[in-house]
């Protein structure tokens, strides 16, 4: 018996605007401001997290993990994980068939922050 792992486009919105929601700087900034602000703080500081958290989950609601997972792969290897990052390389590694490497994402993500009912595996 084959079993199909999906990611749902609702589970990367939700995921995506609650991280918007986190970078906004007026109530009536757009998903899409914030996206290109986060941008340009990714080109002033290459390890600003937040930012990197944002475009990376607009790549993956534009089918892109690849980029996801190359944006995420920036954080150098002694910054501590954080539950966010954890779920969208998750997500990204499902999309891209990497299922063990999916695993240990999301298997982080609800370590770091149990409330994440997408990520339980």
């Amino acid at each position: 018996m084959q079993t199909t792992v999906d990611v749902d486009s609702e589970q990367i919105e939700r995921l995506f605007s609650k991280l918007c929601d986190q970078n906004r700087t007026s109530v009536s900034q757009s998903n899409r401001s914030i996206v290109q602000q986060s941008k340009q703080r990714i080109n002033n500081d290459h390890f600003d997290r937040p930012a990197i958290n944002v475009v990376a989950a607009n790549d993956l609601l534009r089918q892109r993990p690849d980029k996801s997972l190359g944006l995420l792969a920036q954080f150098p290897n002694r910054q501590e994980p954080d539950s966010d990052s954890s779920q969208i390389a998750g997500f990204a590694c499902v999309m891209t068939d990497r299922y063990q490497d999916a695993n240990h994402y999301l298997t982080q993500a609800v370590t770091l922050d149990p409330h994440r009912p997408d990520c339980w595996t």
